[in-house]
């Protein structure tokens, strides 16, 4: 049973609009969660965006049965860090696991036991954002951009 974003976020977690992101920081993350966050203050974009990686990662899928999966805004969030980082799937579980600011757009405020994210969670929900998908996403946040 996957969200497509966890409504009800953990007790004392930022939200997502109010994350202080260093917009002078020379680092690609920082720059990719402040794109992001434009994203999520767009209710309109955001709205189309969600429903578009729950068309085409959940087609079909059964809500109400099977364990609990990666929300897509959790699955969006570190697809978009991996491409926008060009980096590799341990590098995006160390950046999950470990950066402070990705954790809070994950939902998860630090000092608070959430557990980790595995690696292999990590790869097998990430690639459900196809080149394709991917290409729409793009599509739909360079029109809201213009």
């Amino acid at each position: 049973m996957r969200n497509v974003i966890e409504l009800r976020r953990p007790l004392g977690s930022t939200p997502i609009e109010d994350i202080e992101l260093d917009a002078t920081c020379r680092d690609d993350t920082p720059a990719i969660l402040i794109g992001l966050q434009a994203v999520w203050r767009n209710e309109g974009t955001r709205d189309k965006l969600l429903r578009l990686l729950d068309e085409r990662i959940l087609p079909g899928v059964r809500r109400d049965t099977g364990r609990e999966g990666m929300d897509l805004w959790a699955i969006l969030v570190l697809g978009v860090l991996k491409q926008g980082l060009r980096c590799d799937y341990d590098r995006l579980h160390h950046v999950a696991n470990n950066d402070l600011a990705v954790q809070r757009f994950l939902g998860h405020e630090p000092g608070f036991s959430h557990g980790s994210y595995r690696r292999q969670s990590i790869k097998d929900n990430v690639e459900h954002l196809t080149p394709e998908l991917l290409r729409e996403v793009n599509r739909l946040v360079v029109e809201t951009g213009h």
